[in-house]
């Protein structure tokens, strides 16, 4: 669990950083978190109406793929990025000097949230369904130990990998 507790405070340490020194509005937040929540969302639904057939197509070539999933991420995540900070812009809610706070906040949002959060929720869950012991409990600790068994080294041991 030390390594998406890590993530985590070095993300909202970076942005409280950053709030002290240029003061990071509600709204640039928001306005990142709008972007990157609807990148997300638009890269899910079109994967959703497109990546079987792409699949089929590319005959599972990795090249290909990595241009389909490099083309959406330019696309949604970049393009949509900047189409809201233009919105924002518009709208008076952000001015340029902002731009290193917004583009904190879509860190923040994808590394922070989105893969510490929740890496950490599920480890915690994990560490509750085993610590309550019966079938489920069995499953879980068979599957994570031989599927990932660094989860469950030594504190020390564990430090070494991260650090």
């Amino acid at each position: 669990m030390l390594e998406p507790m890590m993530v985590i405070g070095f993300s909202i340490a970076t942005l409280l950083y950053w709030h002290r020194k240029k003061r990071i509005s509600r709204y640039v937040l928001g306005f990142a978190l709008l972007a990157y929540g609807g990148a997300i969302a638009a890269k899910v639904a079109f994967q959703y109406l497109t990546a079987s057939r792409f699949f089929a197509m590319s005959q599972g070539s990795l090249w290909l793929l990595g241009f389909y999933f490099g083309l959406q991420t330019m696309i949604f995540e970049v393009g949509g990025a900047f189409l809201v900070a233009r919105f924002a812009i518009s709208r008076h809610r952000m001015k340029r000097k902002d731009g290193v706070g917004y583009g904190l906040g879509l860190a923040f949002w994808e590394n922070g949230i989105l893969l510490g959060a929740t890496s950490l929720l599920s480890l915690l869950s994990y560490s509750i369904t085993i610590s309550q012991g019966g079938v489920a409990a069995e499953t879980i600790y068979t599957l994570l130990s031989k599927s990932q068994p660094q989860l469950f080294l030594p504190p020390l041991d564990a430090l070494q990998i991260i650090c």
